[in-house]
């Protein structure tokens, strides 16, 4: 094999690599967003129906809590996915030159 198509294939092994984190950063994002959806409805159900403890402040601190957990989740499946995409589309261009 020639120095060239070495290098070809080490960077569609990479772009393939990429294809797979830039994946899993969107499925982190999304399951972030669905599982605090998820929390929402539970609690709205759980106010709605009377049940009390639902409605305290401590349940309230543990609601906000969750809520910021989820969001920095949902952050970093956004960021690995926006790095992985931006790697890609350089990988790319060095590619098709």
């Amino acid at each position: 094999m020639s120095r060239n198509s070495k290098n070809k294939a080490k960077i569609k092994q990479q772009i393939y690599e990429l294809k797979l984190k830039k994946r899993n950063g969107f499925m982190r994002c999304i399951a972030a967003i669905v599982g605090f959806a998820v929390l929402i409805v539970i609690k709205i159900s759980l106010s709605s129906n009377g049940v009390e403890w639902a409605s305290t402040t401590v349940a309230n601190a543990i609601f906000f809590i969750m809520a910021l957990v989820a969001a920095g989740f949902a952050g970093l499946g956004s960021r690995d996915w926006r790095h992985a995409r931006d790697e890609i589309l350089a990988l790319n261009q060095k590619l098709h030159k």
